[in-house]
């Protein structure tokens, strides 16, 4: 279906401010979804469509991540 070999996937939430971030990682956290729940903060979108933009967070503590790794 995807022309290639498809190993995993991720949701997406894109929420408003930093302390949803935080409340939808922690609620990832606690159910086992961590590895495959990544939470960004609308205003972070500076450029529609970047895909090497590290603005997705997976972890409560972690740094930015992107979406072509």
């Amino acid at each position: 279906m995807f022309d290639r070999e498809f190993d995993g996937f991720r949701v997406l939430f894109v929420v408003p401010d930093q302390r949803r971030v935080a409340a939808t990682l922690r609620i990832a956290v606690d159910v086992g979804f961590d590895p495959l729940v990544w939470v960004a903060v609308k205003r972070e979108f500076a450029s529609p469509g970047d895909l090497a933009a590290q603005i997705w967070q997976d972890r409560p503590a972690g740094g930015g991540r992107a979406l072509i790794e």
